[in-house]
């Protein structure tokens, strides 16, 4: 039985393949570049490659089209439509050829660029089992599940759940929101230097708007931040009227794009969740805050002022005293509801996630369903904190993300997680 590797760094896979008595195979070992994919690179001097009609039906191309688009980076978005379209095939091509020689496939994580999108697509199709990883919130520790759609309702438990305890405050200590270091100018203008010889290999016009459009986006950037946010923030808090804070998730990210499903939009969820509770009549305040490491193309946002119920609060508001002030949290998929909950605050969820069925969360698509008006009564934390330890069956043993502080101490245990797991998936095991 061969099984495929995808998305683990170069490091991880080595040791991996080290431990591992089976036989795996990646990408890499094909020839594919995943890296220069996910940058967008394409060299149109290379044979044009023919979709595999003879593997697939046009309707199961569209969808792989589609996938492809939306999980597109901001490199591969500045790519012409040929370019665009090469890069596409390419892919294509490569993951219908690695698929044919593998029995089942590991992922370190749900779909982030193109090319893992279309895997999961095809592995779908061709019935090839699949296994995806998805980091926690906790450190050095990921979910693991059998779909990639359902993701949180297929989770596969852990017979050694690890113990982890919680306090029930409306603060969560997560490593990835933690400041990032700066850049020293120097070696920022040589990465970016390298980068643009790099890019002219393939396409002179795409060397030179990558240049352009940083430089664009630094503008407009810095005049949405002098817009007169509001920085003090005094909710309503009269029996008869709903606050509800809305924090903003860094986009384009996994977190909305893929986990927020219908609502991967968070203008559309906003502006769906106003019109829903003028049709209630209710009187409400949406307290909109954006994401701290968001650093350019907000401009999406400014529509979002042309409601009354809606406030923009300046991000030096601290998270945990909007959440302590007000009613309710509404997020797609974000940390806050959990932080939410588990201080007795209720969470309404648009996309879905791992706190999904924690007490005092409300799906919003539920919500609509049953016509229901949106509680603000108390959540019990002790039936959280009950919750919470049964959910810890479904955490394993592993931080898969090289750029997470938290990597490198975890790397031995992660590497043994996946033996493990690969172990399981050879014996047939679920």
């Amino acid at each position: 039985m061969t099984l495929g590797l995808i998305g683990f760094d170069a490091t991880m896979t080595a040791a991996i393949k080290d431990a591992y008595q089976g036989e795996l195979l990646t990408l890499e070992d094909l020839g594919f570049d995943i890296a220069s994919t996910d940058k967008g690179m394409i060299n149109l001097n290379k044979a044009y490659p023919i979709a595999p009609m003879h593997e697939l039906t046009v309707d199961q191309l569209r969808l792989l089209k589609a996938d492809f688009d939306h999980y597109s980076t901001r490199r591969r978005l500045m790519l012409n439509h040929e370019e665009q379209h090469v890069l596409f095939l390419r892919i294509l091509v490569a993951s219908v050829d690695y698929l044919g020689r593998v029995n089942a496939l590991l992922m370190s994580n749900l779909p982030h660029q193109g090319t893992d999108a279309i895997l999961s697509r095809l592995a779908q199709i061709k019935s090839v089992p699949v296994r995806y990883f998805t980091p926690s919130i906790f450190d050095g520790y990921a979910y693991l599940s059998k779909s990639c759609n359902n993701f949180y309702k297929e989770l596969e438990t852990n017979a050694n759940p690890p113990q982890i305890s919680i306090d029930n405050t409306a603060k969560q200590s997560v490593t990835y929101m933690d400041p990032v270091s700066g850049v020293p100018p120097i070696k920022r203008l040589g990465s970016k230097l390298n980068t643009f010889r790099e890019f002219r290999r393939y396409s002179k016009d795409y060397a030179a708007r990558l240049f352009l459009r940083p430089l664009l986006s630094r503008h407009f950037h810095r005049a949405y931040r002098r817009m007169p946010w509001q920085k003090d923030f005094h909710p309503d808090h009269s029996a008869d009227h709903l606050n509800i804070y809305f924090p903003l998730h860094l986009q384009p990210e996994l977190t909305t794009s893929f986990m927020g499903q219908a609502y991967s939009d968070q203008c559309l969820a906003i502006s769906t969740l106003v019109a829903v509770l003028k049709s209630q009549d209710r009187a409400f305040t949406i307290y909109v805050k954006e994401n701290p490491k968001q650093s350019f193309d907000q401009r999406q946002f400014l529509h979002l002022l042309q409601s009354d119920e809606v406030i923009m609060i300046d991000r030096t508001v601290p998270s945990n005293r909007l959440i302590e002030e007000c009613d309710i949290v509404a997020t797609i998929t974000g940390t806050a509801g959990w932080e939410a909950v588990k201080s007795g605050k209720p969470a309404l969820i648009f996309g879905t996630t791992w706190y999904e069925n924690a007490p005092g969360v409300i799906v919003f698509d539920d919500l609509l369903t049953q016509k229901a008006l949106i509680s603000k009564a108390p959540v019990d934390s002790a039936l959280v904190n009950q919750w919470f330890s049964a959910h810890l069956s479904a955490l394993h043993a592993g931080q898969f993300d090289p750029d997470q502080k938290s990597f490198a101490p975890f790397f031995d245990r992660s590497v043994d997680t996946v033996v493990g797991i690969l172990d399981k998936m050879n014996e047939g095991r679920p």
